[in-house]
């Protein structure tokens, strides 16, 4: 009777512990931001942006992204220390049409999605639109 009992015990106890467990990190998504299955698949954007974010750095060929940081934080802090608050929440996207962006400028951003797990993350974007200029958030 009693190992019947412990038997039972056991049952439930692994039975309600199953559901704790922790989600595992998801090294080809950037973030929760990443919502359209479809478009990180394509080459092309299709339907909702991987990310909305700032842009902090930006180079001929690149931009790097960061979301879930206030705006007075993109504008007044450091790069490190932007990275630092945005972590992982961060991306340096290659793409080649970065003249029309500056520092600041609030973005949404189509990747291909696939990343190198750094930090920030790196990538390749297929599309970067304008959400509003850095001055006119």
């Amino acid at each position: 009777m009693r190992i019947l009992q412990a038997t039972v015990i056991l049952l439930l106890l692994f039975s309600s512990l199953s559901g704790c467990s922790r989600p595992s990190s998801d090294s080809e998504g950037i973030s929760k931001n990443m919502v359209s299955e479809q478009s990180s698949m394509s080459k092309e954007p299709i339907g909702t942006a991987d990310a909305e974010g700032y842009i902090i750095d930006k180079t001929e060929n690149s931009l790097t992204i960061v979301w879930y940081v206030q705006q007075k934080d993109v504008t007044t802090k450091t790069k490190k220390e932007i990275l630092d608050i945005a972590k992982p929440n961060a991306l340096t996207a290659s793409y080649s049409e970065t003249n029309n962006f500056e520092i600041g400028d609030s973005v949404l951003i189509w990747t291909t999605g696939k990343y190198d797990d750094s930090n920030p993350r790196q990538g390749a974007a297929t599309k970067v639109t304008l959400v509003s200029k850095a001055d006119e958030s």
